[in-house]
């Protein structure tokens, strides 16, 4: 995945993707998060989005062989992997834009 596009599907909310990342880095997991894993990421700026069972995004991460990604700003995957721990370490500290809508622990459709 690293390196593609991230897909900009519509959310359970009816927002796409890019309506509620506006321009941060976002990561998008299909496994669970701890508190203290949400913490750090909130504090760096990044939107948490999980790609609930059956969701696009699941499916996405399913055929790139991954749980979590970190998807930069531009909507490129920065960096795609099993190790949900490793990934969230390597989500950068950002102060981008913020979307006007907030959805940290957004899940998708």
């Amino acid at each position: 995945l690293a390196g593609t596009l991230c897909p900009n599907p519509v959310l359970a909310d009816g927002l796409r993707f890019d309506e509620v990342v506006g321009n941060r880095f976002a990561l998008i997991t299909s496994s669970p998060l701890s508190d203290e894993q949400r913490n750090q990421l909130r504090s760096r700026g990044a939107v948490v989005l999980f790609a609930a069972p059956g969701s696009e995004f699941d499916g996405w991460l399913r055929k790139g062989r991954a749980s979590a990604a970190i998807v930069r700003p531009d909507r490129v995957v920065m960096q795609a992997g099993h190790s949900v721990e490793a990934i969230c370490r390597a989500v950068p500290e950002f102060d981008g834009v913020e979307s006007t809508n907030e959805h940290v622990g957004h899940r998708s459709m």
